[in-house]
């Protein structure tokens, strides 16, 4: 959860990096990060343990399934062109 608020540079740059690797070999992957920056407040999907987030809440394990659900059917894009 740092990834989205004090640290967050760092975690994009690193996921970029990645991504851009695994997309050019072809490697079918589901990045579920670029989903969460999507939303105006990730951190209501971890749960909040005394100011520390680490772990996903039961909003945030529905949002990683749906996320799976969609990609397994097909629905959901391709990570390499999609954030």
């Amino acid at each position: 959860p740092d990834r989205f608020t004090r640290d967050s540079r760092y975690f994009v740059n690193m996921e970029q990096k990645v991504m851009s690797i695994v997309c050019e070999a072809q490697v079918s992957t589901l990045s579920v990060s670029g989903r969460f920056r999507s939303h105006e407040n990730p951190l209501q999907y971890f749960a909040n343990l005394g100011g520390h987030y680490g772990h996903l809440n039961e909003a945030g394990y529905a949002f990683v399934a749906n996320l799976v659900h969609q990609s397994l059917t097909g629905t959901l894009g391709d990570n390499c062109t999609q954030p």
